[in-house]
């Protein structure tokens, strides 16, 4: 399974290469030509993303620790959980990447105006509009996640339902500090990026094997949780009082995810019943109005 896997997100890959290619050609624009090539702008480009090498090695370590963790400290039976956890949770972390490929291009050009007044109102609406939705995702994940892995899988697998919202909510931080991270940019400069992801590691590595034997999976999720609101805070210090080139308040958008916290510790024992499909149409729904909103606010439109 995991080669077919492999095979295929390579496939896919190159038909993804190859469709950008052809659209690239298609407008009249083909800019892999010698002519073309600066190689004092190379030198300072390659010298610049050679920095963020580490941080990324950092983030990818994020990505797999706690599945390594699960298995290493509890067995097979807990990561066959996560997964269905996690897969059920993927929707949180693909509306992360679908922001993000929509979201920075326009990012890169407000920033590049030099001009606050264009992209801070912006971020700021930004910042409560993705705090609000992903407080409703995983209020709706909350409601929902239990009802349908009873529906869809054993027993066994009835954990799982816990960790769902837990991971939707990592990724609603996760786009937050897609946001934040826009401080280092308007700086210029990419010198904070290793040591904030490298110890949100280590603070994940910590937690989880603090937490994972004594509570089980959900020592791994508040490990991951925690990591994620370092980067967060970390984001919002420089932008706000180090650095001072991002002035976001960010009063709401915290208080959202404290009051999703609550919600998910007082809803956690609720039994929701037949209702669960109402829930997830009223879900979303909302979500696809929530959405429109996003593109006209990041489009401009």
């Amino acid at each position: 399974r995991l080669l077919v896997s492999i095979g295929l997100n390579w496939v896919l890959s190159c038909l993804a290469l190859a469709y950008a290619l052809y659209e690239i050609r298609r407008v009249g624009y083909w800019p892999f030509q010698l002519s073309q090539f600066d190689w004092s702008l190379s030198k300072k480009m390659a010298h610049y993303g050679l920095l963020f090498v580490p941080a990324a090695v950092a983030n990818a370590f994020m990505a797999v620790a706690d599945r390594l963790l699960v298995g290493h400290l509890l067995g097979t039976d807990a990561i066959a959980v996560y997964a269905i956890a996690i897969a059920l949770g993927s929707l949180g972390v693909m509306f992360v990447e679908w922001f993000g490929l929509a979201f920075d291009p326009h990012l890169s050009t407000w920033i590049a105006s030099g001009d606050r007044g264009i992209y801070l109102p912006k971020m700021q609406l930004l910042a409560t509009l993705l705090a609000a939705l992903f407080a409703l995702l995983t209020g709706f994940a909350v409601l929902w996640s239990g009802p349908v892995i009873a529906w869809l899988y054993p027993d066994g697998y009835a954990p799982a339902a816990e960790l769902v919202p837990l991971i939707i909510f990592t990724a609603g931080l996760t786009a937050l500090s897609r946001l934040g991270v826009a401080t280092a940019m308007i700086a210029h400069t990419p010198k904070y990026h290793s040591d904030i992801y490298w110890s949100a590691f280590l603070i994940n590595i910590v937690i989880g094997f603090l937490l994972i034997p004594a509570i089980g999976i959900k020592g791994a999720m508040i490990g991951t949780i925690t990591a994620q609101a370092y980067i967060l805070v970390c984001w919002i210090y420089l932008g706000r009082f180090k650095l001072k080139n991002l002035p976001i308040r960010w009063g709401m958008p915290i208080a959202v995810l404290l009051m999703t916290l609550l919600f998910m510790v007082i809803m956690r024992n609720v039994v929701i019943g037949s209702l669960w499909a109402l829930f997830l149409l009223s879900g979303l729904v909302i979500l696809v109005i929530a959405g429109l909103l996003l593109y006209l606010i990041v489009t401009g439109k």
